[in-house]
């Protein structure tokens, strides 16, 4: 396992997969903040955090290209 939050996969380059996955997890916070369990709420919380900063704000799409390692 090289990288573990690594989310640079060309799975990632059409903006609506990424949009559904920031979607995703952010929905599944807001389950976990009313289900009152607030550790995990703040662990998927930071994970959708993670994932709006590297889905949109820094994201370019030649690093979503398909590489030959």
């Amino acid at each position: 396992m090289k990288n573990a939050f690594e989310v640079r996969h060309p799975i990632f380059l059409p903006f609506w997969r990424r949009a559904l996955v920031v979607g995703f997890v952010s929905a599944w916070t807001v389950v976990e903040l009313f289900l009152g369990s607030v550790f995990w709420a703040v662990i998927v919380g930071a994970s959708a955090v993670y994932l709006l900063r590297a889905f949109f704000i820094k994201f370019d799409p030649a690093e979503y290209k398909e590489r030959s390692d």
